[in-house]
């Protein structure tokens, strides 16, 4: 995951010495699995006069995308699909399997049982 994007914020002079605090906001695509990645954030600035360039890194850790919570997890719902599929075709196959065991001659049934009762 690489994100080059530049938020530029003028042509602040900021007095030595002085802090300021900017706000950058990262947005993962939305493709992207849930597991630890590494962000390495760096702003770059330069001189009032222009005479040097500067980067100071000053994000350098793993982070941790996740899941929003209530969110509809189309990877469980296929393979719960998949599983369902396999085990209705495993039970298909079983049934076929086992039917010719389970038949009933219900012409024989019925010869005996007239036999028996007319005898």
């Amino acid at each position: 995951m690489q994100q080059f994007s530049v938020s530029e914020f003028g042509n602040t002079v900021i007095p030595a010495g002085q802090e300021v605090s900017l706000s950058y906001f990262v947005r993962p695509d939305p493709q992207l699995e849930p597991r630890d990645f590494i962000l390495a954030a760096t702003v770059l600035y330069e001189d009032p006069d222009g005479r040097g360039a500067y980067a100071s890194t000053f994000f350098n850790s793993s982070i941790e995308l996740v899941e929003p919570t209530g969110s509809f997890d189309t990877l469980y719902v296929s393979v719960a699909l998949a599983t369902l599929a396999v085990a209705s075709l495993i039970g298909f196959v079983v049934y076929k399997a086992t039917s010719s065991l389970r038949k009933v001659h219900t012409d024989d049934n019925i010869t005996i049982w007239l036999t028996c009762l007319i005898g």
